[in-house]
């Protein structure tokens, strides 16, 4: 399919071509142009309002997560993926004591002394 440029009422084209631009022109001004602009007025108080509420909750919660994660990891997830590894290999007969015995014997080598313990607000 060949596309042909239509020419602008400014290009010297045919005067009938002209008044037919200028009918759209006016046409969309007066009912598209009105439309989009409400709807992009709607957008920007949407997001205003998100930014003013719901971003400032989610970044904090972001941001609590990522405390947690990184206490949890400093803390308790060394020691339990190894003593989940090591439950998984040995399958023992009644794994939550199993669990809660290699826990206390080896929390020793896992020393969270240095990491703090303190909530955070």
């Amino acid at each position: 399919m060949c596309s042909q440029a239509v020419p602008g009422p400014d290009s010297g084209a045919h005067p009938a071509a002209s008044a037919l631009h200028s009918r759209q022109g006016a046409y969309l001004d007066q009912t598209v142009v009105p439309i989009l602009l409400q709807a992009l007025s709607t957008l920007a108080k949407e997001r205003q309002y998100l930014d003013q509420t719901v971003v400032p909750i989610l970044l904090q919660a972001l941001s609590t997560l990522a405390k947690e994660r990184q206490y949890l990891d400093q803390t308790v997830v060394p020691i339990l993926l190894q003593a989940l590894s090591t439950l998984a290999k040995e399958r023992p007969a009644d794994p939550i004591n199993y669990l809660a015995a290699f826990l206390l014997k080896n929390k020793s080598q896992y020393d969270t002394s240095s990491v703090s313990t303190a909530p955070s607000q």
